[in-house]
């Protein structure tokens, strides 16, 4: 049976079809990839320390077609009170990209890639569904669990999505 969301050579196979164009788009670019997907990871890693799901959103991501993090920014209620991720890599940092994505799965990268381009569809799509006119201060749409490298290993869908309305001591 045919999917009409997914051509019939990535039916069923989600996350081989993500891992693969991202490989396309590293040999095509090393170093703009090797910066979004370090980036991707460090992004996790702070919202690992940070992230509470009953609060807004700590961070304000741009995601690209792949699901790697091109842009953060810290959400203001959040100012001086959290972990700005590093977004400067050095060459050395670079150069250890191939060996990271030789050394992981997959299906840890796929389904990292595929969550992303999820969740960016739905913050995307939030202000049209809940009328939310200021998508920072709604609670996260998708919880993670992250590994000490800033890979998500466990996910949820967060379906307590709204906007939160914080004490005046956040504010």
């Amino acid at each position: 049976m045919s999917s009409t969301l997914f051509p019939p050579e990535e039916e069923g196979d989600f996350c081989r079809a993500a891992v693969t164009k991202l490989m396309k788009a590293f040999r095509e670019n090393p170093a703009e990839i090797g910066k979004r997907l370090l980036l991707t990871l460090e992004v996790g890693k702070c919202e690992h320390i940070h992230q509470e799901r009953d609060l807004p959103m700590v961070y304000s991501k741009t995601l690209d077609d792949l699901g790697l993090v091109v842009s953060v920014t810290v959400n203001p209620r959040y100012d001086q009170v959290v972990l700005i991720p590093k977004s400067e890599f050095s060459q050395q940092e670079l150069d250890k990209v191939p060996t990271l994505l030789r050394t992981t799965s997959d299906e840890t990268l796929g389904v990292m890639l595929l969550i992303n381009q999820l969740e960016r569809d739905l913050l995307t799509s939030l202000p049209k569904i809940m009328g939310a006119k200021d998508v920072k201060m709604t609670r996260p749409p998708i919880e993670k669990w992250f590994d000490n490298r800033g890979f998500p290993i466990r996910y949820q869908l967060n379906w307590n999505v709204e906007t939160v309305h914080l004490p005046h001591r956040l504010m």
